[in-house]
């Protein structure tokens, strides 16, 4: 992230900005990861992080946005001067000098936020804001520049002829408008920005103007008021500023409120309506919050004497019921004060439909697609738990489509032979819309010769006589059961072959208890084969890369199945998602071995493993975990080298489980 924020000030400075690109891309899921790394959102250091990484990032774009468009501007400056089109030019001009001011304003955020930036995450980012000085030293220059050829300077008096004022009882405001030299602006309407508000009046022939100033938004008590005179885009005239020391009181203010229909439901808008007044004077171009039922519909601004409208969906937040619409000022302890005006609607609740389909891409691996629907209206941002045989395994939330898609990882317990029942269910969520809930039924899927060797070691006679090893498995039947039987018996016929191999390979010894671990050994190659199954070799390639990260409670057989596909990353080209696949195989088996929180950093799981100790299991395993650290946070891609030493340290950790088991005990005692 550091980097990323060095590069788009330091192209934003020299007139590129290709790497802010990332800050959109991958700064995102990195600042997530960080924020996770700090204790997650739900914690106080967390969220300021959170806040913190968020901030810099979206003012790091905002600068970088507004230098290109100085830029832009600049450049339409000198083609219409170059065509002698003067009332462009000045035009353009006044604009520069405005965009200059907004670039100074946002590089001076920007630069706190480097700092809040650094000390947040202990990175250095004094490049970056030095190049934030550099930009708005030379465009301040640069628009200096262009004020001083086009442009005429001003100069702005002005007074209070009380020392304070109210919205009842307005302030007024006089004072003289003057070129540099002096001589009067005369005889013309000009604008003048008095605290928030913009007045329009007109000077006198010797340049005088005097107009009341009634106080909405401005803090109330002793304060230093800004006046400004606002040129138009095509005046010879710069502007210029001057403060008058008032003192501003509060007035009370009255907000009005209607709102409709009675009745609504999810689908239907609602409109509300009244009026803002102090002393049955309207109240202009003010903000009005307007929310239901504690959700914000939106905010609008009063037009001529203080109405206002606003008309929004009802949100499906809003709980069903009789719920309160409120009208209301954002501000607090300004010149208005006011009480909200309140209205009361009554929320029907409405029923929603889920469709969902599933395609199984593995014998473990699920890609579930669905949508939910309101009234056959989508609906956006809506919790879906997708569940298996009544366990929940994931939790995803709809798109702006309304639509849901996410990749499933199945128990350990569940087979290629077995039907899979999916379920999605729409949580109500205290809304107004209803829950609902579908399911859908896979087919069993054909598996790979390690998946079958695996079944044969677990028990072998479900492999002959198809004795489900999961709860829900259905058996074949029909004219296909032939067919399965036959290749249940070619994979007892290929497990009996396995076991005469494994005899010579234990030069005789026994190995009643030892052969089937020695078998599973076996099954990182045997699953890497492509099955018959009509698929292209392509298509199989693709089945096995979509397997997902296995989830806590998964057997060591799943584990090595994941390593297997990090070997085919690894052959892909894919270094850092094999690495992250070795880990997470070896991560799984350990939370489990150590009886430890899946919470837990990459760091604290090696420290929990080593508890104190040093021999070549904890080597192998810091290793890995350093491999780890590198792949999911550096920006540059691990090597094939270091990729191939990762992954052989996750199979010294996997593969030796007689010095896992010690170990397992050893840490026991030490717990």
């Amino acid at each position: 992230m550091t980097e990323v924020v060095i590069d788009c000030t330091e192209q934003t400075r020299t007139g590129s900005s290709y790497a802010c690109d990332r800050l959109d891309e991958e700064y995102p899921e990195w600042a997530n990861r960080y924020v996770d790394i700090r204790g997650g959102t739900g914690s106080r250091d967390g969220q300021a992080t959170s806040e913190t990484l968020t901030e810099t990032r979206r003012d790091v774009q905002q600068l970088s946005r507004q230098v290109k468009q100085f830029r832009e501007l600049e450049a339409e400056y000198e083609e219409a001067k170059a065509a002698g089109n003067d009332q462009r030019v000045r035009a353009l001009a006044h604009q520069l000098v405005e965009q200059s001011r907004r670039i100074n304003k946002t590089g001076t955020r920007a630069s706190a936020d480097y700092d809040s930036f650094a000390e947040t995450t202990s990175s250095n980012l004094t490049v970056a804001s030095e190049a934030v000085t550099d930009i708005q030293t030379n465009t301040t220059r640069r628009a200096a520049a262009v004020r001083e050829e086009e442009l005429v300077g001003t100069r702005l008096t002005a007074t209070a002829t009380d020392d304070s004022g109210s919205f009842a009882s307005p302030l007024v405001i006089e004072g003289r408008l003057t070129d540099e030299n002096g001589s009067a602006l005369a005889q013309q309407d000009v604008r003048f920005r008095i605290g928030n508000q913009t007045v329009t009046t007109e000077l006198d022939p010797d340049g005088r103007f005097s107009t009341s100033f009634r106080p909405v938004a401005e803090q109330i008590g002793d304060q230093q008021l800004s006046v400004t005179y606002l040129p138009s885009n095509t005046s010879l005239y710069a502007r210029s500023s001057d403060k008058v020391s008032v003192t501003l009181e509060e007035a009370e203010a009255t907000v009005s409120l209607s709102a409709d229909p009675a009745v609504v439901v999810f689908g239907d808008t609602v409109r509300a309506s009244g009026r803002v007044a102090v002393e049955e004077q309207g109240v202009s171009d003010v903000p009005v919050v307007v929310s239901l039922g504690g959700q914000r519909l939106g905010v609008v601004r009063t037009g001529d004497d203080g109405f206002y409208s606003l008309t929004a969906p009802l949100p499906p937040a809003v709980s069903p019921g009789d719920s309160r619409v409120t009208a209301g000022l954002p501000f607090d302890s300004r010149a208005l004060a006011f009480e909200d005006a309140t209205a009361t609607v009554r929320v029907a609740s409405t029923p929603t439909t889920v469709t969902l389909n599933g395609t199984r891409v593995a014998p473990r691996v699920v890609l579930v697609r669905g949508t939910v629907r309101a009234d056959r209206r989508p609906v956006a941002d809506r919790r879906v738990e997708v569940s298996q045989n009544g366990r929940v395994l994931t939790a995803v939330r709809t798109g702006p489509d309304g639509q849901f898609e996410t990749n499933l990882s199945l128990p350990a317990t569940v087979s290629g032979r077995d039907s899979v029942v999916v379920t999605a269910a729409h949580l109500a969520e205290g809304g107004n819309l209803q829950p609902d809930r579908t399911q859908v039924t896979l087919a069993p899927t054909s598996e790979s010769p390690g998946s079958l060797i695996e079944s044969l070691v677990q028990n072998p006679l479900s492999v002959v006589f198809g004795q489900s090893s999961a709860a829900g498995g259905a058996p074949v039947d029909g004219a296909s059961e032939r067919l399965t039987l036959l290749v249940r018996f070619g994979a007892l016929v290929l497990g009996l072959l396995g076991v005469g191999l494994v005899w010579r390979l234990f030069g005789g010894r026994p190995w009643t208890l030892e052969w089937p671990s020695r078998v599973q050994a076996l099954l990182p190659w045997l699953n890497s084969q492509p099955v018959e199954t009509g698929l292209s070799e392509d298509s199989s390639e693709d089945s096995s890369a979509t397997e997902g990260t296995p989830e806590a409670g998964q057997s060591p057989a799943e584990t090595i199945d994941l390593l297997a596909v990090a070997r085919n990353r690894l052959a892909a080209g894919e270094t850092d998602e094999a690495v992250l696949m070795g880990y997470e195989a070896v991560r799984t088996t350990l939370i489990n071995r150590l009886n430890r929180d899946a919470s837990m950093t990459h760091w604290e799981l090696l420290r929990a493993y080593a508890g104190g100790r040093a021999n070549e299991r904890v080597a192998a395993l810091r290793e890995l975990t350093e491999a780890y650290e590198r792949s999911a946070f550096s920006l540059e891609s691990s090597s094939i080298e270091s990729t191939k030493a990762a992954l052989a340290s996750a199979t010294y950790l996997l593969e030796d489980q007689e010095g896992s088991n010690e170990q397992n005990r050893s840490d026991s005692v030490s717990d």
